[in-house]
């Protein structure tokens, strides 16, 4: 985290030298990750002979909402809880506004406050909307976490009680909402958000 500056500037000086450079990002460079940095330092250091194109990657939300089932089928949002460069009180306001208007949360950063975030959330939504605890989602054996990608399902007036399962950055916390079910086969659980409004027939 602290290197972001001086790898960008290495990795300009890097294609003025001819070099193919790709600046890695983990999930999806625009959501949450370095893309802008790339762009203000662009500007810092007056690169404008360096092309930069953007490959997208698949962000948490999506990776763990793949292997929990079909979650974020309708409406959803992200909302970071890292502070750094904003205060609780903006956070609290936008959890509660997405608590409000009925989106599933994706919950990114949770080693900070995610505590107090669902508590923000517990003020709008009932306590028994499923929440799945999602760690290093998309990454597989590659991530942070020594037993690979995990997810635990439980809900929101309990999630708190799953503090061992929130393990750092590479954590995410889906909260579904009041139309958000468990859904169970044979296999395993799964969680799904209907689109709203439409049944087999409607395919």
């Amino acid at each position: 985290m602290g290197r972001q500056v001086e790898l960008a500037r290495e990795a300009f000086e890097r294609v003025r030298d001819g070099e193919d450079v790709a600046h890695v990002s983990g999930g999806d460079p625009n959501v949450y990750g370095k893309s802008d940095l790339v762009y203000l330092m662009a500007d810092e250091d007056d690169a404008d002979d360096v092309p930069i194109e953007i490959v997208p990657g698949v962000t948490a939300a999506l990776g763990g909402a793949a292997n929990l089932g079909a979650p974020l089928s309708n409406d959803f949002c992200t909302v970071s809880l890292s502070d750094k460069w904003r205060g609780w009180t903006e956070i609290e306001e936008k959890l509660r506004a997405a608590a409000i208007s009925g989106f599933v949360v994706v919950l990114y950063n949770c080693w900070r406050d995610y505590e107090r975030a669902v508590a923000v959330l517990r003020e709008e939504r009932a306590d028994d909307v499923p929440v799945a605890i999602i760690n290093d989602a998309g990454r597989g054996d590659a991530g942070r976490n020594t037993d690979g990608e995990t997810h635990t399902i439980t809900t929101l007036g309990e999630v708190a009680d799953h503090s061992e399962k929130v393990g750092g950055m590479g954590t995410s916390i889906l909260v579904g909402n009041h139309e958000t079910e468990v859904w169970e086969n044979d296999h395993r659980e799964h969680l799904v958000t209907p689109r709203g409004g439409r049944d087999v027939e409607d395919f």
